[in-house]
């Protein structure tokens, strides 16, 4: 009767570790994803409210980093067009600030290397007379790169 008591006590015990690590482990990979994602989060906001600052004082710096922060497709695309872009703000005297209102990932979109991000975010342009406030809902795929994420793609959501 004592031997089959140790037994059960034994196999308990090993029953527990067993899910004591399970455990463990989906809460440290779901820390990991937390840290991931909030580090993805930071850096869209941050590279949206570069893309859509324009001050004619600072064009070509405001520009460059929007370059800096840009990878793959987009980064071609934004290199493509970053002639004719500050040609037509500084024709058109551009003034733009840019606010991300909000920010959150898209856990079907995303996975190790990859985050995609859902902003909200509101530009006061200035290039006349009036000014005109616009609002934007912006998807943003970022893409890691070492210990940095950068826009692998942007697109505005309509």
């Amino acid at each position: 009767m004592a031997r089959r008591t140790n037994v059960t006590l034994a196999a308990t015990l090993v029953v527990a570790l067993a899910i004591a690590g399970w455990f463990g482990y989906r809460y440290v990979e779901h820390r990991d994803a937390d840290q991931t994602n909030a580090q993805a989060v930071s850096a869209a906001r941050q590279a949206m409210k570069n893309f859509m600052e324009v001050n004619q004082s600072t064009l070509d710096r405001d520009l460059q980093r929007v370059a800096d922060a840009a990878t793959g497709d987009f980064k071609s695309e934004f290199e493509r067009d970053r002639a004719q872009l500050k040609k037509a703000y500084t024709e058109k005297k551009v003034q733009a600030h840019g606010d991300v209102l909000d920010a959150a990932v898209d856990t079907k979109g995303s996975d190790d290397d990859s985050v995609r991000v859902l902003l909200v975010v509101d530009q006061n342009v200035k290039s006349g007379p009036t000014p005109q406030l616009r609002h934007y809902r912006i998807q943003v795929d970022m893409a890691a790169d070492g210990d940095r994420w950068l826009v692998s793609s942007l697109s505005f959501v309509s």
